[in-house]
């Protein structure tokens, strides 16, 4: 995506392209008016359902008959679980380095990583990049990157198991849902508040079932709660955009 010239790929859509950039010149170079063409096109809000009669004309996609199923970025992977504990600040945020210049800087002296500050508002520091903006492949700040690469391993998983990003997370949502009389309520808000859905019946049955047998006990514990909302938060459904 970096290289124009003959050696980059070719673009499927060059006369979408035009037409985007007749609107960017039309529109005085406004990039947010640029984003809102784009976040509310109809292909932009496409699912990622399959359907096999496309799939035989188009397997690769190349016509946007549906949205490519992708893991979420670095950034909104913190976002996320700040969003999903209600801790989240939404505000513009000015300059958080309060460093002298040349002053050397590692990696566990950021306490604004812990805070409630949105990603895009952290400084990049090339020789100490978060834990979190590693694991799920951040850019490196050294080189000019057009696009980042999208893995899937074992280190992404022991994060959401062990970092304490994730664990602060849970525990705030397990406080939000301990002690309420109603189970299958809170659990319901659970799941919404972490997957943005409902559950089904067996998954209600199965998230209650799982909350007594944590502590022997018909009232949950709060670390019943919180290991529920960390297993939710560790799914392909929270991490995934279908």
């Amino acid at each position: 995506p970096d290289n124009f010239g003959k050696l980059g790929i070719r673009p499927t859509h060059p006369e979408l392209l035009d037409w985007l950039a007749f609107k960017f010149v039309k529109n005085n170079w406004s990039i947010k008016q640029m984003h809102r063409i784009i976040m509310n096109s109809a292909a932009y809000h496409m699912s990622s359902k399959y359907e096999e009669g496309y799939y035989a004309i188009d397997p690769d996609n190349k016509l946007w008959w549906r949205f490519n199923r992708r893991r979420l970025q670095a950034e909104e992977v913190r976002d996320s679980l700040l969003i999903t504990g209600n801790s989240i600040e939404l505000g513009m945020q000015s300059q958080l380095m309060q460093y002298n210049p040349r002053q050397y800087v590692s990696q566990n002296e950021h306490p604004y990583f812990s805070g409630s500050t949105r990603t895009v508002y952290l400084p990049v520091i090339r020789s100490g990049t978060f834990d979190v903006l590693q694991a799920f492949d951040f850019g490196d700040p050294a080189v000019i990157q057009g696009q980042r690469s999208s893995t899937v391993g074992a280190a992404q998983a022991l994060f959401m198991m062990n970092h304490n990003i994730v664990t602060k997370a849970s525990t705030r949502l397990a406080m939000q849902s301990n002690g309420n009389p109603n189970i299958g309520g809170a659990t319901v808000q659970l799941y919404e508040d972490i997957l943005r859905r409902k559950p089904n019946e067996q998954e209600t049955q199965r998230a209650i079932k799982f909350l007594k047998e944590e502590e022997a006990s018909e009232q949950p514990s709060l670390q019943a709660w919180k290991s529920l909302a960390q297993v939710l938060l560790s799914s392909n459904e929270f991490m995934f955009i279908d």
